[in-house]
Protein backbone atom coordinates (compact mmCIF):
# COMPACT_ATOMS: atom_id res chain seq x y z
CA UNK A 1 0.00 0.00 0.00
CA UNK A 2 1.40 3.39 -1.02
CA UNK A 3 0.64 6.63 0.75
CA UNK A 4 0.99 9.72 -1.35
CA UNK A 5 1.88 13.06 0.12
CA UNK A 6 0.80 16.16 -1.79
CA UNK A 7 3.71 18.07 -3.25
CA UNK A 8 4.17 21.56 -1.86
CA UNK A 9 3.41 24.30 -4.34
CA UNK A 10 6.86 25.31 -5.63
CA UNK A 11 5.75 28.83 -6.60
CA UNK A 12 4.69 29.47 -3.02
CA UNK A 13 8.01 28.13 -1.69
CA UNK A 14 10.02 30.21 -4.17
CA UNK A 15 8.04 33.32 -3.22
CA UNK A 16 8.73 32.77 0.49
CA UNK A 17 12.42 32.12 -0.08
CA UNK A 18 12.77 35.24 -2.25
CA UNK A 19 10.96 37.26 0.40
CA UNK A 20 13.30 36.07 3.16
CA UNK A 21 16.39 36.65 0.99
CA UNK A 22 15.15 40.14 0.09
CA UNK A 23 14.45 40.92 3.74
CA UNK A 24 17.96 39.74 4.69
CA UNK A 25 19.60 41.79 1.92
CA UNK A 26 17.66 44.94 2.83
CA UNK A 27 18.33 44.26 6.49
CA UNK A 28 22.04 43.86 5.86
CA UNK A 29 22.20 47.19 4.00
CA UNK A 30 20.22 48.93 6.74
CA UNK A 31 22.34 47.26 9.41
CA UNK A 32 25.51 48.64 7.83
CA UNK A 33 24.00 52.14 7.63
CA UNK A 34 22.70 51.84 11.19
CA UNK A 35 25.99 50.53 12.58
CA UNK A 36 28.16 53.18 10.90
CA UNK A 37 25.75 55.90 12.01
CA UNK A 38 25.76 54.55 15.58
CA UNK A 39 29.55 54.39 15.83
CA UNK A 40 29.97 57.91 14.39
CA UNK A 41 27.32 59.35 16.72
CA UNK A 42 28.63 57.47 19.75
CA UNK A 43 32.18 58.72 19.20
CA UNK A 44 30.82 62.26 18.83
CA UNK A 45 28.46 62.21 21.84
CA UNK A 46 29.34 59.19 24.04
CA UNK A 47 25.59 58.79 24.60
CA UNK A 48 24.22 55.32 23.76
CA UNK A 49 20.50 56.11 23.52
CA UNK A 50 20.94 59.30 21.46
CA UNK A 51 23.38 57.56 19.11
CA UNK A 52 20.99 54.64 18.66
CA UNK A 53 18.02 56.92 17.89
CA UNK A 54 20.03 58.83 15.28
CA UNK A 55 21.25 55.59 13.69
CA UNK A 56 17.74 54.14 13.81
CA UNK A 57 16.29 57.08 11.88
CA UNK A 58 18.87 56.62 9.10
CA UNK A 59 18.25 52.89 8.84
CA UNK A 60 14.46 53.17 9.15
CA UNK A 61 14.06 55.46 6.15
CA UNK A 62 16.03 53.13 3.89
CA UNK A 63 14.37 50.06 5.40
CA UNK A 64 10.82 51.30 4.79
CA UNK A 65 11.53 52.24 1.19
CA UNK A 66 13.07 48.85 0.41
CA UNK A 67 10.48 46.77 2.23
CA UNK A 68 7.40 48.64 1.05
CA UNK A 69 8.47 48.65 -2.60
CA UNK A 70 10.47 45.45 -3.07
CA UNK A 71 9.92 42.88 -0.35
CA UNK A 72 6.36 43.28 0.90
CA UNK A 73 4.62 45.30 -1.86
CA UNK A 74 1.56 46.88 -0.31
CA UNK A 75 -1.05 49.38 -1.37
CA UNK A 76 -2.29 50.18 2.13
CA UNK A 77 -2.39 53.84 3.09
CA UNK A 78 -1.58 52.82 6.65
CA UNK A 79 1.54 50.73 6.02
CA UNK A 80 3.83 53.71 6.73
CA UNK A 81 2.21 54.38 10.10
CA UNK A 82 2.17 50.67 11.01
CA UNK A 83 5.81 50.38 9.94
CA UNK A 84 6.77 53.36 12.11
CA UNK A 85 5.01 51.90 15.18
CA UNK A 86 6.54 48.47 14.57
CA UNK A 87 10.01 49.96 14.13
CA UNK A 88 9.70 52.09 17.26
CA UNK A 89 8.77 49.04 19.34
CA UNK A 90 11.10 46.46 17.81
CA UNK A 91 14.07 48.30 16.38
CA UNK A 92 14.24 51.34 18.62
CA UNK A 93 13.00 50.43 22.09
CA UNK A 94 14.01 46.76 22.11
CA UNK A 95 17.24 47.46 20.24
CA UNK A 96 18.20 50.31 22.59
CA UNK A 97 17.36 48.20 25.64
CA UNK A 98 19.54 45.34 24.37
CA UNK A 99 22.47 47.71 23.71
CA UNK A 100 22.20 49.40 27.10
CA UNK A 101 21.69 46.11 28.97
CA UNK A 102 24.47 44.27 27.16
CA UNK A 103 27.00 47.06 27.69
CA UNK A 104 26.13 48.09 31.24
CA UNK A 105 25.12 44.75 32.78
CA UNK A 106 26.89 42.13 30.68
CA UNK A 107 29.97 44.21 29.86
CA UNK A 108 29.72 43.74 26.09
CA UNK A 109 31.95 46.10 24.09
CA UNK A 110 30.08 49.10 22.66
CA UNK A 111 31.20 48.16 19.13
CA UNK A 112 29.72 44.65 19.49
CA UNK A 113 26.47 45.52 21.32
CA UNK A 114 24.67 47.06 18.29
CA UNK A 115 25.47 43.97 16.21
CA UNK A 116 24.10 41.71 18.96
CA UNK A 117 20.94 43.84 19.16
CA UNK A 118 20.45 43.71 15.38
CA UNK A 119 20.79 39.93 15.34
CA UNK A 120 18.29 39.51 18.16
CA UNK A 121 15.78 42.00 16.71
CA UNK A 122 15.88 40.81 13.07
CA UNK A 123 13.53 37.79 13.42
CA UNK A 124 11.03 39.83 15.44
CA UNK A 125 11.17 42.62 12.85
CA UNK A 126 10.62 40.18 9.96
CA UNK A 127 7.56 38.66 11.61
CA UNK A 128 6.11 42.05 12.55
CA UNK A 129 6.61 43.39 9.01
CA UNK A 130 5.25 40.31 7.30
CA UNK A 131 2.23 39.68 9.49
CA UNK A 132 1.31 43.10 10.88
CA UNK A 133 2.71 45.92 8.77
CA UNK A 134 2.65 44.71 5.17
CA UNK A 135 -0.04 42.06 5.68
CA UNK A 136 -1.58 40.98 2.39
CA UNK A 137 -5.31 40.76 1.81
CA UNK A 138 -6.70 43.49 4.08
Amino acid sequence: MTISVPIINRKYDKEKVCQIIGFCAAGALCAVVNYISFIIMYHATHHIAFSNVAAWINGMIINYCLQNELIFPNDSNYSGLKFLVSQIVVNLLLNTWIIVFSTSVLGVDIKIAPVLAMILCAPVSFLANKHLVFKQGH
